[in-house]
């Protein structure tokens, strides 16, 4: 895969990333008194996304160069699996906040992810956003 490619990927996951962000800061508007793991996820989110964002910048920068990046490089596979992870924190907040389907209220006032569930969520982005950093480090930028 070359830079630009990767590029393109990663663009897209800096999109979803800020749409699930979206998502996020809706949840904790709409509950009174949002549960403080909420806003851990949205601290990571937004993180995330700086990474991505210079990630996206090194790899458009690297596109003359002749840079390729295999299937299982370690880039691409995190970036395969970051993005598998955020779109299911996309359909679980989708669902959460689906007013149109009869939901009633109440259901839309719980946090989806109780204890461990919530902390899997946050440290794998928290994990992924290192990758992007160490990526961007080891690359001198």
């Amino acid at each position: 895969m070359d830079p630009l490619s990767l590029a393109a990927n990663v663009a897209g996951l800096t999109s979803l990333t800020l749409e699930v962000s979206k998502f996020t800061a809706s949840y904790i508007e709409s509950v009174k008194n949002a549960p403080r793991e909420s806003l851990q996820l949205a601290e990571e989110l937004s993180a995330l996304a700086r990474a991505l964002s210079d990630l996206d910048q090194f790899l458009v920068s690297q596109n003359h160069g002749s840079m390729r990046f295999g299937n299982t490089s370690a880039l691409v596979t995190a970036a395969t699996s970051c993005r598998d992870s955020l779109s299911m924190l996309h359909v679980t907040l989708t669902k959460l906040l689906d007013r149109t389907e009869g939901r009633k209220w109440y259901r839309r006032a719980i946090w989806p992810w109780k204890g461990p569930g919530h902390l899997k969520v946050v440290t794998a982005l928290h994990r992924f956003t290192d990758i992007f950093h160490f990526s961007l480090s080891i690359s001198g930028w």
